[in-house]
């Protein structure tokens, strides 16, 4: 398990001039990911695309992940996908937050929480 602590209350220690303050801790205990899934012409899929790649796209999949566990996945309009294509989506989403959550897990215990 990881903590956090609050800055406000850190902020407002300073600014009271207080002798004694306490520190709220923020309980890390998961993380969700959200991914943007775009693609260009139902061929060509984009995990977290940027700006500029989003703006090219002629769609978009939201998909919420957490740990190994698929949690929503949210398509707006645009061109329609097969049923393939979209698993193909979520499946690079996935690979994708795996990915992050190794780069949060990693930066979490340099800071040695």
């Amino acid at each position: 398990m990881c903590c956090f602590y609050s800055s406000a209350a850190v902020q407002y220690a300073a600014l009271c001039k207080c002798t004694f303050f306490i520190l709220n801790r923020l309980f890390y205990f998961h993380n969700y990911i959200v991914l943007i899934v775009c693609f260009i012409c139902s061929e060509i899929i984009l995990t977290d695309p940027t700006d500029e790649e989003e703006s090219l796209s002629s769609g978009v999949v939201t998909v919420v992940v957490q740990g190994d566990v698929l949690c929503s996945v949210h398509k707006p309009g645009g061109s329609p996908l097969t049923e393939s294509q979209l698993q193909d989506c979520i499946s690079g989403a996935m690979n994708r937050a795996e990915y992050i959550n190794k780069l949060v897990n990693t930066a979490l215990e340099s800071l040695g929480t």
